[in-house]
C-alpha cells in the first residue's frame, strides 16, 4: 500500500505527556509552506486517537476543492517530531489521481463549464426514464385504443 494512504505511527515513549498542539499548528505552517506569500492555509488539524496514532495537519492552498491538493504534515504527539510530510504535487500519478476523484466527483474541476456539462449529464438518467416511460405508455394506450393497428412493422 502506498505511503500516502497508511497513517505513520507515533515512535516515542507511551510515559510521555502529549505535546502541545499550538507549536505543531505553527511549525507545520511556518516551516513547511507558511513562506510570506505562500498560498497554503491551514485546513484541518486531526488530533491523535490512539496511543500511536500522530497529530495530522492538513494544509490547503485553495485549490483543494478544484484540484485534490493537500499538504499533510505528521508529528509524533509526544515529543513533536515530523513523521512524514505528504506533498501530492511530488506523489506518483495514481495517487494524484486518486486524489482527484474528489473534486471530479463533485464537479469542481474545470471551471464553469465544466460545473454545466456535470449538471446535464446528472440529469441525463432522470431524462432518459421520463422518456423512456413515455415511450412505453404510448406504445401500450395504442394497443387499447387501436386494437388492430400493429406497431411492429
Amino acid at each position: 500500500m502506498n505511503v500516502f494512504f497508511q497513517s505513520p505511527v507515533s515512535t516515542s515513549s507511551h510515559g510521555l505527556p502529549d505535546s502541545k498542539i499550538q507549536p505543531l499548528v505553527d511549525r507545520a505552517v511556518a516551516s513547511f509552506l507558511g513562506f510570506p506569500g505562500s498560498p497554503y492555509k491551514l485546513r484541518v488539524v486531526k488530533l491523535p486517537t490512539g496511543p500511536e496514532s500522530p497529530v495530522s495537519i492538513q494544509l490547503d492552498n485553495g485549490m483543494f476543492e478544484r484540484t485534490g491538493t493537500l499538504m499533510i504534515v505528521d508529528f509524533d504527539r509526544r515529543d513533536g517530531h515530523l513523521l512524514r510530510e505528504l506533498n501530492p504535487i511530488n506523489a506518483p500519478a495514481g495517487v494524484r489521481l486518486m486524489l482527484l476523484f474528489r473534486p471530479l466527483h463533485f464537479g469542481a474541476w474545470g471551471g464553469p463549464a465544466m460545473r454545466v456539462l456535470w449538471v446535464l449529464v446528472g440529469l441525463a438518467p432522470g431524462g432518459l426514464f421520463v422518456t423512456g416511460f413515455l415511450l412505453w405508455w404510448r406504445r401500450a394506450l395504442r394497443k387499447r385504443w387501436l386494437p388492430g393497428f400493429r406497431i411492429d412493422r
